[in-house]
């Protein structure tokens, strides 16, 4: 099979519908009773189906691709609802990004149509860049978030705990077609940082995706 930008983008959507699933999934975000077993990446992992969450996530990710090339950072909060102190914090970090997803998105009228049988998109004949390769990348990567997830499960009453999304983007950009509200520098701290400056935070490694045309690196924050 060939690797066409489409293929890649859609393996790249697939991942984040699934990195920030099973973040809400072991942290009991939701009931565990609205999520189905499926595998991903040769995983088992949690989809939910609820089609309210799965608007949110699919409309998040989709306007994250369309701001990706000057997305800095992406952070998944896990907070408690009634102290609102932040007690997780899942982060995606981007660099070096070669493709341009928002012209090639623009650019491809089928793009947003998750079907791979109507890819007419432009094929990447690179020797740096396999599927096995890819595949194994987001298999390792995967496997690692999942196992911390099982690891450091929070301990708290039944819904006490929620979940915010925040990316960081140059102050300069002016989003495409999002409805993102912009937070100021010190809104930002005051989120992370608003019940205790002076708490130690655990920095985790979790692993990276390396695949030369777009790279990331994942961590966690516990506090």
């Amino acid at each position: 099979m060939s690797i066409t930008v489409k293929a890649l983008v859609l393996t790249f959507k697939e991942f984040l519908t699934v990195w920030i699933n099973q973040i809400l999934y072991y942290n009991k975000i939701y009931d565990i009773e609205i999520y189905d077993q499926s595998r991903a990446f040769d995983i088992l992992v949690y989809h939910n189906r609820n089609p309210q969450l799965q608007t949110y996530i699919n409309e998040l990710i989709n306007k994250l691709l369309n701001n990706i090339n000057n997305t800095l950072q992406l952070t998944l909060i896990i907070y408690n609802v009634k102290s609102q102190k932040p007690l997780r914090n899942y982060i995606i970090n981007f660099h070096d990004l070669l493709i341009n997803f928002h012209d090639l998105i623009i650019m491809h009228d089928n793009f947003n149509n998750d079907d791979i049988k109507d890819d007419n998109s432009t094929i990447i004949n690179d020797p740096q860049l396999s599927w096995k390769d890819i595949y194994l990348q987001f298999n390792t990567l995967l496997y690692h978030h999942i196992n911390e997830l099982k690891r450091n499960q929070i301990v708290t009453p039944d819904n006490e705990l929620f979940f915010k999304v925040i990316v960081n983007v140059p102050d300069s950009l002016n989003l495409v077609n999002s409805n993102w509200v912009r937070l100021s520098q010190s809104d930002n701290n005051t989120n992370n940082n608003n019940t205790n400056n002076n708490a130690i935070i655990k920095f985790k490694p979790i692993g990276q995706i390396n695949l030369y045309i777009f790279n990331f690196d994942i961590h966690n924050e516990y506090m």
